[in-house]
Formats: C-alpha cells, structure tokens, sequence
C-alpha cells in the first residue's frame, strides 16, 4: 500500500522522500485521529446549538424579568444555655 502525503508547501521543486513503515503508521493515525476530532467538534456544535435552544425556551418561560437561582444553606442550631438567680420568696 502506497500512501502519498503532503506536509507544508507542496511544489515540483521539493524532492519526495519515502518514509518509513513506523513513521507512515503514524501519519496514518494522525490523519485518523484528525477525523475524529473533526467529528466531535461537529457534534460539540450540534451540542451547544441544543443547549442554547433549551436554554431560550427556560428564559421565554421565565420572563425577562425574572431570575432563577439554586440556594444552597448549611443549617446549624443553637441554643442559649442560662442561669439567672431567682428573686426570695416573698409572702403575700
């Protein structure tokens, strides 16, 4: 199998050279991996395209003027602990 690649300006000027079995493999993967970064680049627009229309359908829920946000609280409790000296005991 014979593969022909052109890497950087190509001319008549620029001699061909044969590249070797290991180093012919790995162009072959990068062209390969090349491809399939392609496709998940067009699947991350496909992607962002869709959260983008959900996120307009939330906001036209919402209204413009409205705002919604997620709280998150970390409760404790504590109780106030006294002592009071009481007043004698006075007869009617």
């Amino acid at each position: 199998m014979r593969n022909t690649f052109y890497i950087g300006a190509v001319g008549k000027t620029i001699s061909t050279i044969q590249l070797s079995n290991d180093l012919s493999a790995t162009v072959l993967r990068y062209l390969r991996l090349q491809e399939q970064k392609q496709l998940v680049e067009t699947q991350v627009k496909t992607l962002d395209a869709e959260m983008q229309r959900l996120k307009g359908r939330i906001v036209a829920k919402l209204n413009i003027s409205c705002m919604a946000m997620g709280e998150y609280v970390t409760m404790s409790e504590s109780r106030r602990f006294s002592i009071k000296a009481k007043e004698a005991y006075e007869a009617p």
